[in-house]
């Protein structure tokens, strides 16, 4: 049973990163230098425009990211079956 649920979790994982390795955009190396944390207001809108952009050009995978990155919290039934 353990086994089967590691190969779950190994095959979950590789999905995964596949598709954020596919579908994620790439950086610009121009847009790299301004994609920082943000220290003042002027970076703050110039980093706001510049994920306007990204999200106009590439709208399907920055959903994904950001459900990914700010999903809900998992459930106790998640902590009993991958912990």
């Amino acid at each position: 049973m353990t086994r089967q649920i590691l190969l779950l979790a190994l095959l979950a994982s590789i999905i995964w990163m596949s598709i954020f390795v596919f579908f994620l955009p790439v950086v610009e190396a121009k847009d790299r230098e301004r994609l920082k944390v943000p220290s003042t207001l002027a970076e703050v809108r110039e980093m706001y425009q510049m994920l306007g952009e990204y999200k106009q050009k590439h709208y399907t995978a920055i959903l994904l990211g950001f459900s990914a990155a700010y999903r809900n919290p998992p459930s106790a039934a998640h902590h009993l079956l991958f912990f």
